[in-house]
């Protein structure tokens, strides 16, 4: 399953990186929750969910939902961004420096919220 499988015919490493996709069926989902858990049970880094987006606009709230839902069912991973300390375009360089410090060398997952299209 993309992006998991490699890079599609001629996609280059940037557009890999900055390519959104929508999990249209619950299969889909499985398949990303099922990788999603090999790659937890896997690395020994510390693991981290950086969940990033606004508390104040529904659109960009995604992140902070993730967070808050991480947070909530008590995941045994660290989880930066809930709705109650969202993680913003105003706060994102600090935390990261705060990541930076506690953490040496962990494996960020990052949960942003696409707003547009996807355009080729």
């Amino acid at each position: 399953m993309y992006p998991f499988d490699g890079r599609k015919n001629g996609e280059t490493k940037k557009e890999m990186q900055d390519c959104s996709y929508t999990l249209d069926t619950e299969g889909e989902i499985d398949e990303m929750s099922f990788r999603i858990a090999g790659v937890l049970r896997s690395t020994t880094k510390e693991i981290i969910f950086l969940c990033i987006g606004s508390d104040r606009s529904t659109g960009d709230s995604f992140g902070p939902l993730v967070g808050t839902m991480l947070r909530e069912n008590q995941v045994p991973y660290h989880v930066f961004g809930t709705l109650a300390e969202p993680v913003h375009a105003l706060n994102l360089k600090s935390v990261l420096k705060e990541i930076k410090k506690r953490f040496k060398n962990p494996f960020i997952f990052g949960i942003d919220a696409c707003l547009g299209g996807y355009h080729q």
